[in-house]
């Protein structure tokens, strides 16, 4: 305590100097934000972004230049020992104000024992350098920061000419890593005035909770009452932004008419990133927050004003039918879409009837009847313009809707539709999917909502996990989780397994044989940094490396099927390190 007071006593006729510095500071930035480009402003309606306050202590060396000129004294000695106190305030996604009160040490003079003591009261904003948005508003991760502000420094020694006080510029460069709880440790250099220069590291703890997930819309409480085929319908556009996907790609336009830190699906994406923002309850979503098969399936098409399918389109559906056979179970609605010409009534039942026929296609080369169902739309959902033959061209469609997943009797069911043996006690061990909210939580919401029509409802989110992809078909005697768990390679951007991993392969290869007629699917994923064209690229490659190793321990290659996804199927939205850690792993998948 007796350090501290004789740290601000230095400090004290200083100070007011500092302080008005920082007041001017406080209304520049205020000026400043609202002229602000665009991509650097923030929203003014944008709630992600808190203001939190936060204080911290550095300690470090310090090398001191008092102006000897008009004495006879040199400095024999500039290196002191020095520390810092700071209480700052975060003001924007990219700005922090700071108060610091500096005890800098003593610059030694030759031939006695006089010294000049120094000490700094300074104001300074901090302007952050970060490579993501949702880093710098969190103020977590590796991030570098300029300083630039004013400084009152305060000199006391016996030598007279030597003893007194100024004012000047103070400017600096430094680093800081924060982590999720609020505290972040730093290391920086500054030059104050023309006289001292401070190297430090040290510590900040910022006060409140700044992650935006806290709340959200939980309006899958009220979907959970409604149909599942009409409340997940996704507004789709072939001019909006491409959707990526494993099956065909199609065009998003994405909804931003809800507040962005809510999720008003419950998907576990945010309203902000969600291209689709009301999927249904339990849909199995990719990173955009839409249907893990929501698309138009391109190149499928029918004999005109006929329901039989062309030679063309069954090769189109048999590559669909091998993706759906990976994910059992999800369920998928088939939707046959006509243009305008002729009878409404015909369209529709035409529609209809072709609907149907891919449904029967797909069960005839191996899809569940039960992961399948299938609708007419007639002309009542286009897409382009009916007044032209290219727009009429567009509408004549064949689209996919995913459906809620299975539950766990479902899944037994189709289980037992199959022959394999170990079919039957494999359903038994299904365990039942779970669900984000249990139905009594949905029961009270719903109830709530009832009660209370006007009010919007809101939820703590207690995870960033995305609505999950199903679990794979179990097989007694497969642990595919742990054999997943262990895959590793020796480099982030290389196909190389370690060590280890090819030790665990070896395992798994004398387990496979012994299943002889299980197939399995090889699917690697990453995170969503970098180019996703390269992205692709590293997963297929991984996907194929982990094969090749399996057909070298003796696994036919036609039982095993690499399929890389890059950063298209995460689990959890990459909010941190670990989330991302996460999403860079490799699945093996029962094909059925």
């Amino acid at each position: 305590m007796r350090m501290l007071a004789r740290h601000f006593l230095h400090c004290r006729r200083e100070g007011h100097r500092a302080l008005g510095a920082l007041l001017l500071l406080i209304l520049a930035s205020g000026c400043a934000v609202d002229s602000l480009p665009e991509s650097l402003a923030l929203p003014k309606d944008d709630p992600s972004f808190r203001s939190r306050v936060y204080g911290g202590a550095s300690v470090g060396s310090s090398t001191l230049s008092p102006n000897t000129g008009d004495t006879v004294y040199r400095v024999q000695n500039d290196e002191a020992v020095a520390t810092q106190l700071r209480l700052g305030i975060d003001v924007h996604s990219r700005l922090s104000l700071e108060l610091d009160s500096t005890m800098l040490g003593s610059a030694e003079l030759n031939g006695s024992d006089a010294d000049v003591q120094f000490a700094s009261l300074g104001g300074s904003a901090l302007i952050y350098a970060f490579t993501g948005k949702d880093r710098n508003i969190r103020r977590e991760g590796l991030s570098g920061y300029f300083r630039v502000g004013f400084a009152g420094v305060k000199k006391a020694s016996v030598v007279q000419p030597l003893d007194g006080s100024d004012s000047g510029t103070l400017y600096g460069l430094g680093v800081e890593y924060g982590f999720a709880n609020g505290l972040g440790l730093r290391a920086e250099a500054t030059q104050i005035d023309d006289e001292a220069v401070f190297l430090g590291i040290g510590a900040v703890y910022r006060l409140g909770a700044p992650r935006d997930i806290k709340e959200v819309f939980v309006a899958a409480a009220s979907n959970a009452t409604q149909t599942p085929v009409e409340n997940s319908k996704q507004r789709t556009s072939l001019l909006g932004a491409e959707h990526a996907s494993p099956v065909i790609n199609t065009g998003l336009q994405t909804s931003a008419s809800k507040p962005s830190r809510y999720d008003e699906d419950g998907d576990g994406i945010k309203n902000k990133m969600d291209a689709c923002d009301n999927t249904a309850f339990n849909v199995a979503v990719d990173q955009r927050g839409c249907g893990l098969f929501d698309r138009n399936v391109a190149g499928v098409s029918f004999k005109p004003g006929s329901f039989s399918i062309t030679q063309e389109s069954r090769e189109k559906l048999k590559e669909l039918a091998e993706t759906l056979k990976v994910f059992p179970e999800v369920r998928v609605q088939v939707q046959a879409h006509t243009d305008n010409q002729g009878d409404a009534s015909l369209n529709y039942a035409l529609s209809k009837k072709r609907a149907s026929n891919v449904v029967d296609y797909l069960v005839k080369i191996g899809i569940p009847k039960q992961q399948l169902s299938s609708r007419g739309m007639g002309s009542s959902e286009p897409i382009a313009n009916n007044a032209t033959a290219e727009g009429r061209a567009l509408n004549r469609r064949l689209s996919l809707l995913t459906l809620p997943s299975m539950t766990a009797e479902m899944l037994a069911a189709v289980s037992l539709s199959h022959t394999d043996p170990g079919d039957h006690e494999a359903a038994e061990a299904t365990p039942p999917i779970k669900r984000r909210l249990s139905d009594a939580v949905v029961k009270k919401l719903s109830q709530a909502v009832a009660h209370e029509p006007k009010e919007e409802m809101v939820a703590v989110a207690t995870a960033t996990a995305i609505t999950p992809l199903p679990p794979t078909r179990p097989v007694l005697g497969l642990n595919l989780p742990s054999i997943s768990a262990a895959m590793q390679f020796e480099t982030v951007d290389g196909a190389s397994l370690k060590p280890q991993s090819v030790s665990t392969l070896r395992q798994f290869s004398r387990d496979l044989k012994r299943y002889p007629d299980v197939r399995i699917s090889v699917q690697t994923h990453v995170d969503e940094r970098g180019d996703e064209n390269s992205a692709m690229r590293l997963t297929e490659q991984r996907a194929k490396a982990i094969v090749s190793q399996l057909v070298m321990l003796g696994i036919p290659q036609q039982r095993l099927e690499p399929v890389g996804f890059g950063s298209q199927l995460p689990v959890a939205q990459a909010l941190s390190e670990a989330d991302r850690a996460r999403n860079r792993r490799v699945e093996f998948r029962v094909i059925p």
